[in-house]
């Protein structure tokens, strides 16, 4: 199946959405302390849910949650534009407003084909950082994906090895990326909120069908007797 970008021009919509947190991702979090001036932290609450402004009750709630993947975001959203970047290097729009936080806002404010390719991007980038560092260890509150562990295959080979945790990066990314668009949608029904959940969507989509599976070969001197896949 094909996967459809929409965009949809849409002016003067508030409407909310996630990105701008990627733009902090050059910030040190020492640093966004001190964007939030004067104000105490609260010591129940993890510094980043704190740091991140604009974050909604929902957002707020996954923060508290799973604090380490929440400090993913940036670092996901600033991947998926550096391949943005990548992509649309020979044309005229070539994605390097992520250069300059003011005009790739204009960008995501506009809800062209433009808007429509960031938002599908951004959100594989940050599914694909989060799936990658729970398998390589970097976060703590998950692991690899390990469903099929040791099973065989008409093919020959058995599932092993340290899967990227898609599973994982999917599922935090519906509800925190995705949850500032639902509750607007689901108070304002604005069509811009539906484009956003829909392109969100469809970058986690084509991630999913463009994952790899890698293989290694068991067996004596160098033979291929068994071999155990992974994702």
């Amino acid at each position: 199946a094909t996967i459809i970008l929409v965009s949809a021009n849409i002016l003067h919509l508030s409407a909310a959405n996630w990105m701008p947190i990627g733009m902090l991702s050059s910030i040190p979090l020492d640093g966004m302390h001190e964007m939030q001036g004067d104000q105490p932290l609260d010591l129940d609450i993890p510094a980043v849910c704190q740091s991140l402004p604009g974050l909604t009750d929902q957002q707020k709630g996954v923060c508290t949650h799973v604090p380490e993947t929440v400090e993913s975001v940036p670092f996901g959203t600033k991947q998926g534009l550096v391949e943005c970047e990548y992509q649309f290097r020979n044309e005229l729009w070539n994605c390097s407003d992520n250069r300059d936080s003011r005009r790739i806002q204009q960008t995501i404010d506009r809800g062209s084909k433009e808007t429509a390719f960031l938002y599908a991007i951004t959100s594989a980038g940050v599914v694909h950082t989060i799936a990658k560092s729970c398998a390589s260890g970097n976060l703590t509150e998950c692991g690899c994906d390990n469903r099929g562990q040791g099973r065989s295959t008409p093919e020959g080979w058995k599932w092993g090895g340290c899967s990227d945790n898609l599973r994982y990066g999917v599922n935090f990314a519906k509800r925190f990326i995705d949850g500032p668009d639902k509750k607007s949608l689901k108070k304002s029904g604005e069509l811009r909120n539906l484009m956003n959940l829909h392109n969100n969507k469809a970058g986690r989509m084509a991630l999913s069908r463009l994952m790899l599976m890698k293989c290694r070969c068991h067996g004596v001197s160098g033979s291929c007797e068994f071999k155990t896949c992974w994702r």
